[in-house]
């Protein structure tokens, strides 16, 4: 640990290496990158993607998704669903003309 109080940590998270440096623990960190990589191993398991930044955007969407269902204590309604599928093929196609 640095005298600053961040600790680094190398992590794995999709086939990536990457070294993160940060005030929370590094146990605590290994397991937020694997709850990552295992969301995004899910997305890309359930769709015909190709493309690492399509998959990295659909997994942060979905944690942003349980995160603020979480937060209001409750499942989220049809409505809410609808929003959120509108919201991934907005991304969708954004990141698609993005990679054009």
């Amino acid at each position: 640990m640095r005298k600053d109080g961040a600790a680094s940590v190398r992590v794995r998270i999709f086939g990536a290496d990457y070294l993160l440096r940060g005030a929370a623990s590094p146990d605590y960190t290994k397991r937020l990158a694997a709850c990552v990589d295992r969301t995004m191993r899910e997305v890309s398991s359930q769709a015909s993607l190709v493309s690492t930044t399509r998959i990295a955007v659909l997994a942060a969407l979905r944690l942003a998704d349980e995160l603020h269902r979480g937060k209001r204590g409750k499942a989220g309604s049809a409505a809410d669903d609808r929003r959120l599928m509108q919201l991934v093929r907005k991304v969708d196609g954004l990141v698609k003309m993005h990679n054009e």
